[in-house]
């Protein structure tokens, strides 16, 4: 089976490269996307039946691309499963992928061109919070769902009866994290430096609140802008106030630079940030100098389910990669609520965003419930040693994942 499954997945990422995968939105308008599974491809599946299809939008180009990957490798690697054991009612799956560059006003333009195809039974993506709000009501006036693996903004799901998230809102991550500094990591005063974007805002005003009502301080809030490289005299303001615990809030390329930057200004001070920061990439800018870096994610490392230790194997051997981070858990866990919605309700949009709307789902790391497009996941701590990713419990026994309120 993990041979077959390797084939699968070896010939879809070959056809995509074939059919041009990565086109701007200009260029998918005009050539048909590129398909992560095809009746043709490696070892097919006998089946008269035409596939089922949907669509992925992602940053697949630009500073958000290795996001983009990982939402097209756990899509990829999801399918190929579900197709070599024979498609959903003899149904294989296949998706198109399209690239929004990560940018709202290009998301809208590649929304409208999902949007207007009747083939497609969901779309996946996009990355950011300020892109699947943008996003949201070409898809409620199409009437197909919304899978936004990250989106957190709270405003998201209740944009319409057709939109779903994959990860926990801003307000019960920061809560979670706030309350891990607060209760058991004992911060009493830290500074908060993070992207000035949708989800960016939110996260500040829930941590702040959160972290406050606990007894702690946040001693200053400050935004940066996108595209930011520079973050020295923000850092060396932030340093006079001498923090027990820097956080921040941004993607890993963002909080690369911030690493990198904190040690070459000698600040002590610990960084906590959160999910979106858990990407390879991270590790290969900064290596060690990220070492007792906290991260915040839905992703637990130690999680002790059987579909998550067979995943993580085959995954990590499958894309030649060390870890796994949360957006692939997130991509995984959504399409599997697809294909369990698929399977009981047929090729019926309108019934598939009911059932994924308000539904329990199997996931990688546990059994948890979806209501009105929010899912209560469980939440995790990782850190960085020696320049890997690692459950925060191997530094800190003491740590159980369970935090007294």
């Amino acid at each position: 089976m993990k041979k077959k499954l390797s084939m699968l997945l070896a010939g879809a990422m070959l056809f995509g490269t074939l059919m041009g995968c990565g086109k701007s939105a200009d260029d998918a308008a005009s050539t048909p996307p590129a398909s992560s599974a095809d009746p043709g491809v490696s070892e097919p599946v006998q089946t008269d039946n035409e596939p089922y299809k949907i669509a992925l939008i992602a940053p697949l180009t630009g500073a958000s691309a290795e996001h983009g990957a990982s939402y097209r490798s756990a899509i990829e690697y999801k399918l190929a499963e579900v197709n070599a054991a024979g498609g959903v009612n003899g149904h294989l799956i296949e998706c198109d992928f399209y690239d929004d560059k990560g940018d709202s006003k290009e998301s809208v333009t590649v929304a409208s061109l999902v949007a207007e195809k009747d083939e497609y039974l969901a779309c996946f993506g996009p990355f950011s919070s300020t892109c699947a709000i943008a996003d949201a009501p070409t898809f409620e006036d199409a009437g197909l769902v919304l899978f936004a693996p990250s989106s957190s903004h709270a405003d998201f799901t209740g944009l319409g009866d057709y939109m779903v998230r994959g990860c926990n809102t801003s307000e019960i991550q920061q809560r979670f994290y706030a309350k891990f500094l607060a209760n058991f990591y004992g911060a009493e005063n830290v500074v908060f430096l993070y992207l000035n974007d949708d989800a960016g805002n939110s996260s500040k005003e829930y941590f702040t609140q959160y972290f406050e009502e606990r007894g702690g301080k946040v001693m200053s809030a400050v935004s940066y802008e996108k595209e930011q490289k520079d973050f020295n005299a923000i850092l060396t303001s932030m340093k006079t106030q001498n923090p027990e615990v820097l956080v921040v809030y941004g993607g890993y390329a963002d909080v690369a630079s911030i690493i990198l930057q904190a040690r070459n200004l000698e600040i002590e001070a610990p960084i906590m940030t959160f999910g979106a920061a858990q990407q390879q990439g991270l590790l290969d800018v900064v290596g060690t100098e990220g070492d007792g870096t906290l991260i915040m994610t839905a992703l637990d490392l130690d999680a002790d389910t059987p579909q998550f230790k067979e995943f993580s194997k085959g995954f990590m051997e499958t894309y030649n990669v060390e870890s796994i981070n949360s957006h692939v858990l997130n991509m995984y866990d959504g399409v599997t609520c697809f294909i369990d919605a698929l399977t009981a309700c047929g090729p019926d949009r309108a019934a598939i965003a009911g059932y994924m709307r308000n539904c329990t789902v199997e996931g990688l790391c546990g059994t948890y419930n979806v209501v009105n497009g929010d899912p209560d996941k469980p939440m995790g701590v990782v850190t960085i040693k020696d320049g890997l990713f690692i459950p925060y419990r191997e530094v800190n026994p003491e740590y159980t994942g369970v935090i007294d309120d």
